[in-house]
């Protein structure tokens, strides 16, 4: 069977401490028709010792300070040639037989604008704190939050071609935007297979981004979103915290409790809406 070619982008800045189990992930994946390219901002630390320890397996990589991540990754799918097209951060990392899923997936399909997800182990580096997450229903959860765990997003080149490239005015939630905008075009797949492993830490770039993240969101939400969704947003001013009234409401089953707890948020939902959001 001839497989299809997949290109991996894997954008990095400092962080030579994961890097290294991010390339072994894919490149361990021994999959026949890879093509790997590595961008690197111009790292201080071992980054780029690390990525030359493994350059043989490595189709381009460069080491040189560009305009952010989206951009960085913009470039590497520039330089990619592959039928399938996915990027993996570098504190992020592939469980094997990630890749021969995802061509089994894409087999046949992959002229057409189709994006494959998964499932995805979260930890916490130093923490006690793993759960594993598949979201489903992901297209109409879009609306109103990003239900993807980027890492475990496939797609077709027929897609990125419709779509187009990430913002790279965004810095924090870029591959929501992408997603978004890849909605009006995509087929979306959902597999029950678990693709990666997604890590947090003390340096977790989503952890760290304060108001301009805030920023980010609240523009994105705007400018996509469902009007009533905003209105709440607005009105409560943190998404988290909606979410965690949501978790409440999950748990409270008597309407007259959730109405009397948390009134604002539970009239303003119609009982579809809610359905959706008690799914977040």
């Amino acid at each position: 069977m001839n497989l299809p070619k997949i290109s991996i982008i894997t954008p990095s800045y400092n962080q030579g401490q994961y890097l290294e189990q991010t390339i072994l992930s894919v490149i361990g994946q021994m999959y026949p028709n890879l093509e790997y390219i590595i961008m690197d901002g111009g790292s201080t630390d071992n980054s780029v010792e690390i990525i030359k320890k493994y350059e043989k397996h490595i189709t381009y990589w460069v080491s040189k300070k560009d305009k952010g991540q989206a951009d960085a990754i913009n470039r590497g799918f520039e330089r990619a040639t592959g039928d399938i097209l996915a990027w993996l951060n570098s504190d992020d990392y592939y469980l094997p037989g990630t890749l021969l899923k995802i061509a089994s997936l894409l087999q046949g399909r992959i002229t057409d604008p189709v994006l494959v997800h998964g499932g995805c182990i979260h930890t916490h580096e130093g923490k006690l704190d793993v759960f594993a997450r598949n979201d489903t229903n992901v297209r109409e959860k879009l609306t109103y939050s990003d239900p993807f765990v980027q890492p475990t997003t496939f797609w077709t080149r027929g897609l990125w071609e419709k779509t187009g490239p990430l913002n790279k005015s965004m810095h924090y939630v870029f591959d929501w935007d992408w997603y978004l905008r890849a909605k009006q075009y995509a087929k979306f797949i959902r597999s029950e297979d678990y693709f990666c492993i997604y890590r947090k830490h003390d340096e977790h770039k989503s952890g760290t981004g304060g108001v301009i993240r805030t920023n980010e969101i609240n523009g994105l939400i705007k400018e996509y979103c469902d009007p009533e969704w905003y209105s709440i947003y607005l009105s409560i001013n943190n998404r988290d915290k909606i979410i965690s009234k949501i978790h409440w409401l999950k748990i409270l089953k008597v309407p007259f409790l959730r109405f009397v707890l948390f009134p604002h948020l539970y009239s303003k939902f119609s009982k579809h809406k809610l359905d959706l959001f008690l799914n977040v």
